[in-house]
């Protein structure tokens, strides 16, 4: 069930964003259950999807750490197969689990996002762990998205840690394509809050991801 979900959400997205006039390189985020990478006929049902589509468009799978650790030795040379199709990987919720270096070690991401717990207390002097995992990123050859962002003092704290890339309710809330379609062209004035790496994510509590501009 959950991997006929998630290719019907891959699909559908491709789809829907492949018909709007968006620039190539336009990231479009969709979430990948560590038990769907286990399958038997995993990479191969989302290859097929990437090769049918025909859009412009950068595909970046998003895993959460739960469930991931323990089987990424086995999964990791199925998830390199659809790195060399183009696909960027994140993994979610970091901070949350116990062995996230194990995981940074195993496998490269190419974007790490901080669990909205430590988004929290950054405006203020509980920012520690946000730059902490902020420099981690950047030795791993990775880029850092806050999520939980709801607060402009938020956006600010982040941006002056070095964090540009953040999803909140400050920038968007879920919404339908055609709500997105519109959304993306009002914002041509005002670009770098709509700027991909991963703006539009399929997961269902999304909440927008985006680029804040300078603080």
């Amino acid at each position: 069930m959950i991997a006929d979900l998630t290719q019907f959400v891959l699909r559908q997205a491709l789809t829907e964003l492949g018909a709007m006039d968006l620039p190539d390189g336009f990231s479009l985020t969709v979430n990948l259950a560590a038990f769907h990478a286990g399958l038997s006929g995993f990479p191969g049902d989302l290859n097929d999807i990437l090769a049918a589509s025909q859009t412009g468009l950068q595909v970046v799978l998003e895993i959460t750490e739960r469930g991931l650790l323990a089987g990424i030795d086995g999964v990791k040379d199925r998830l390199a197969e659809l790195r060399r199709q183009g696909v960027k990987f994140a993994v979610d919720d970091f901070g949350t689990e116990n062995s996230n270096l194990v995981l940074l070690q195993r496998f490269h991401f190419d974007y790490i996002k901080i669990d909205r717990q430590f988004v929290r207390g950054v405006v203020g002097d509980d920012c520690a762990l946000v730059e902490a995992i902020t420099f981690l990123a950047e030795q791993v050859g990775a880029l850092v998205v806050a999520e939980g962002v709801e607060e402009p003092a938020q956006q600010s704290a982040l941006n002056e840690i070095g964090v540009t890339l953040a999803q909140g309710f400050l920038f968007a809330r879920p919404g339908s394509a055609a709500e997105f379609a519109q959304g993306y062209a009002a914002s041509a004035g005002c670009a770098a809050a709509f700027q991909s790496p991963p703006l539009l994510s399929s997961h269902p509590d999304s909440r927008g991801f985006g680029q804040p501009g300078p603080a």
